[in-house]
């Protein structure tokens, strides 16, 4: 199912520009409230973009990235990742 984007923004899958490594990859199967990405609003606002813990209880597969490094994201809008549900 789609994990749309709940805030108007930048989304970013990296901790920091430099890292080497996104926070979450396709194919990483995700507890409840893992994060997948960080959101920020202006140049200080910026929080952890999360598994949502009561959609998906069991945790979930992330299954296709769809919004890259640094893109604008709109509330509501924005597909930000596919995740399969764990049942």
């Amino acid at each position: 199912s789609p994990l749309l984007a709940g805030f108007n923004g930048k989304f970013y899958r990296k901790i920091r520009p430099e890292a080497p490594n996104p926070i979450a990859e396709e194919g990483d199967t995700l507890e409840p409230n893992s994060p997948i990405g960080i959101g920020m609003r202006g140049k200080k606002t910026q929080w952890f973009i999360r598994l949502n813990r009561y959609e998906y209880p069991k945790g979930g597969t992330v299954t296709r990235f769809m919004a890259p490094d640094g893109v604008d994201v709109a509330k509501g809008e924005t597909i930000i990742c596919y995740v399969k549900k764990i049942e």
